[in-house]
């Protein structure tokens, strides 16, 4: 989980994004070493990264939305979750994903959709205060 808004991280403070940014060079760097290691492996990362990737901004900061857009490329993943595939902004406004999956571009798959859970107008706070996602993909 990367840290939200206001949050510490190891020490670093949130001002500024500091705590976002170092927690995520740290992922990003896993991330590498796992491709390094593992290259003809899919890497799936998925998980509360704090940080909106839809059409319009909801919830991060959008010095933290490129920092993240660039980790992902930089390591070939790709947010099925994010841009217009964002099962919550297409359904909730003012709502958007900050919970991601993340897919090697180059893994030869290909979304068919993304789903949220429950199809209401507010998560089952019971369970989460987040929605649940799910994707669906095919071999292309």
């Amino acid at each position: 989980m990367l840290p939200w808004r206001g949050s510490t991280w190891r020490g670093f403070l949130s001002a500024g994004g500091r705590a976002f940014g170092e927690a995520l060079e740290l992922y990003g760097g896993d991330w590498k070493r796992l491709k390094a290691k593992f290259p003809k492996a899919v890497l799936v990362v998925a998980g509360d990264f704090n940080q909106d990737l839809a059409p319009r901004h909801c919830y991060g900061s959008r010095d933290q939305r490129q920092a993240l857009r660039k980790a992902l490329k930089d390591t070939d993943l790709s947010a099925t979750t994010g841009g217009n595939r964002d099962p919550i902004a297409a359904r909730s406004a003012p709502c958007a994903r900050i919970d991601h999956i993340c897919i090697t571009g180059s893994a030869g798959l290909t979304i068919t959709a993304t789903f949220r859970w429950p199809e209401a107008s507010e998560p089952d706070r019971r369970l989460s205060d987040h929605f649940g996602v799910a994707v669906g993909v095919r071999r292309s």
